[in-house]
């Protein structure tokens, strides 16, 4: 009997450690369960920007062509050539939103794609250049041009490729197509003078134009973001939009230079034209939030 109730406590005693055990190993492996979880970009985002926008100059330039002159023929081409050009820089600062669509179909690969709006604050590209170009016999014109050009909102909608650097950290080169509403402005002001006179005995001629549209272009840039935590996360951008060059008429200058005014020298008819330059880089700074499921 003794030796009976010995066997049956030692089976016990075995039991009883062999369960422990395997509850204990179940308990460590459910506590290491959530650690063994890797991050994943797949899914739908949205969020918030903002930054800065700036062209490097090369925006503005105007031009005349000669449509008609009597008398001494340099009387014409000096308008004409009086049109002046100049290159200004310009910044601003641009506030918007995004949403887009991320699909990691490998541990190191993330495609999607991107869609913003922004509104553009203070960006005002503007140029004045003044010229002045002698005619025959001492008369000629002085000429001031001021452009400038706005921004009413700009938007893009872009393809990414992304690769990660750690499950939390995505690097990514973006690009497709740019839109914005644009307005821009020219301001001409010609006076005409003659050598030994002052002031001229004709007054200035003032005239310009306008446009104001949506245009289409190109986007293109690069980035990085971070997941901070399961939802949010923060990015760093650069863009480089284009929205190609926008011509419009700025009026017809014309002066009546003959006995008149300046003797000999008959009339002369300029057409002007502006054209103006849309391109940018973007600097952005925003945040994201990541509609994952339960």
């Amino acid at each position: 009997m003794k030796a009976a109730f010995l066997a049956a406590s030692i089976a016990a005693l075995c039991l009883s450690t062999v369960s422990a055990s395997a509850q204990s190993r179940s308990s460590l492996a459910f506590n290491r369960a959530p650690m063994a979880t890797t991050a994943t970009w797949t899914g739908w985002y949205g969020g918030f920007n903002g930054g800065a926008i700036a062209d490097l100059g090369s925006q503005i330039s105007a031009s005349g062509t000669v449509t008609s002159f009597t008398g001494f023929p340099a009387t014409g081409t000096a308008l004409g050539q009086s049109i002046p050009s100049r290159e200004d820089p310009g910044a601003g600062a641009l506030f918007g939103v995004q949403f887009g669509y991320n699909y990691q179909f490998s541990p190191k690969y993330v495609v999607g794609f991107e869609a913003d709006l922004q509104a553009v604050s203070s960006l005002d590209t503007s140029g004045t250049a003044s010229a002045l170009v002698a005619g025959g016999g001492g008369a000629g014109f002085t000429t001031t041009v001021s452009t400038s050009r706005q921004y009413d909102y700009l938007g893009t909608l872009r393809a990414r490729l992304g690769v990660t650097y750690t499950p939390t950290t995505l690097f990514y080169v973006t690009g497709g197509l740019a839109y914005g509403g644009v307005n821009s402005s020219t301001s001409v002001v010609s006076t005409p003078f003659v050598a030994g006179i002052v002031p001229p005995r004709t007054g200035p001629n003032v005239f310009g134009g306008s446009f104001s549209g949506t245009r289409v272009g190109y986007a293109i840039g690069t980035g990085g973001e971070w997941m901070l935590m399961r939802n949010w996360s923060v990015k760093a951008e650069y863009l480089y939009v284009d929205l190609g060059t926008v011509s419009y008429a700025t009026g017809t200058q014309g002066f009546d230079v003959g006995p008149s005014n300046f003797p000999s020298f008959g009339t002369a008819s300029v057409n002007t034209s502006s054209s103006v330059r849309l391109a940018d880089h973007i600097f952005r700074f925003g945040a994201n939030y990541h509609f994952y499921g339960p």
